[in-house]
C-alpha cells in the first residue's frame, strides 16, 4: 500500500512536470491508462490513482468515452500561504516578465498612510508593475513599501525586473515576510484596465487588496492588484466546521 501511494505519486508529479514544460499542451488528450501503464511500467489502479490526483489539482480533466485533457492554464492562487504573484506564475510553469515599471517616493495618501500606521508626510515607495506571463499581460500591481525597510529599494529597479519584489526583499535586506490579510473582489474592466493588460473585450477582473507583516509584526506593504479573471483563480482549502460555543 506504502509502495503504490509513493509511486503513484512520483508518476503524477512526472506527468505534472510534462504539463508545466508543454510536453503536454493545454486542449490536448492525454495517453490512455494503457499507455501510461507501458510508459511507466505499472498497474492500471497506479495509473488512475496518479490521474486523479492531477485531476484534482486542477491539472487535468477527464471525459467519459473520451479521454483525460490537459485543462487550460489557468493560475491558480492557494490562499493558504504567503506568495508573491511571480511566484505563482513561476510555479504554474510560465515565463514571467515585466512590461511597465515605474518606482518612485511619493507621500501617501491618507488610506495608505493609515494601513502602514505612519504620518501622512511620511513617503513610502510606490512601485507600479504590468505583469505578463508567457508574453501575456496578467496582472497590473501597485505596491507601496515603508522606506525604512529597504532604503535603496529605488536603486533595485532594474532586479525587479527579473526577480520578484518578496524574493527581493528577503534576499537582497533579509526581511522575514511573516503575516497577510487579503481581500479579493470582481468587477468588470474598463477603458483603463483594457489598455494596460492589453485586452481586446470587458472581462471579468480580480481586484486584490493585500496587506502584510514583517515577523517582528511591523507592517511594511500595502499593495493593489488587478488581474485578469479569465486567467487567474484563487483556491481556498477548508477543513473541519467550527463547533458551537457551549
Amino acid at each position: 500500500m506504502q509502495e503504490n501511494y509513493h509511486l503513484y505519486t512520483r508518476i503524477a508529479r512526472k506527468i505534472r512536470e510534462d504539463i508545466n514544460s508543454k510536453i503536454y499542451k493545454p486542449g490536448e488528450i492525454l495517453p490512455s491508462e494503457e499507455e501510461f501503464t507501458q510508459i511507466y511500467k505499472a498497474s492500471r489502479t497506479t495509473i488512475r490513482n496518479a490521474i486523479s490526483l492531477l485531476e484534482n489539482e486542477g491539472y487535468v480533466s477527464k471525459h467519459q468515452g473520451r479521454g483525460t485533457f490537459v485543462k487550460d492554464p489557468s493560475i491558480t492562487q492557494n490562499l493558504n500561504h504567503i506568495f508573491s504573484l511571480t511566484e505563482v506564475l513561476e510555479e504554474r510553469g510560465y515565463t514571467v516578465s515585466t512590461n511597465m515599471l515605474a518606482i518612485e517616493r511619493i507621500l501617501p495618501s491618507q488610506r495608505v498612510a493609515e494601513i502602514l500606521k505612519l504620518n501622512q508626510d511620511e513617503e513610502v515607495f510606490w512601485i507600479q508593475r504590468t505583469r505578463s506571463a508567457d508574453g501575456i499581460p496578467v496582472a497590473y500591481q501597485n505596491n507601496y513599501i515603508v522606506l525604512d525597510v529597504a532604503p535603496d529599494l529605488i536603486d533595485k529597479k532594474d532586479l525587479l525586473y527579473h526577480k520578484g519584489l518578496y524574493k527581493l526583499l528577503e534576499e537582497k535586506y533579509n526581511l522575514e515576510i511573516d503575516d497577510s490579510i487579503e481581500t479579493i473582489e470582481m468587477y468588470m474592466s474598463g477603458t483603463v484596465e483594457k489598455e494596460i493588460l492589453q485586452l481586446d473585450t470587458n472581462l471579468p477582473l480580480f481586484l486584490s487588496k493585500r496587506t502584510s507583516w514583517l515577523s517582528n509584526g511591523r507592517v511594511f506593504e500595502y499593495v493593489k492588484t488587478i488581474i485578469r479573471g479569465d486567467m487567474f483563480n484563487y483556491k481556498v482549502r477548508l477543513k473541519g466546521r467550527k463547533k458551537p460555543q457551549e
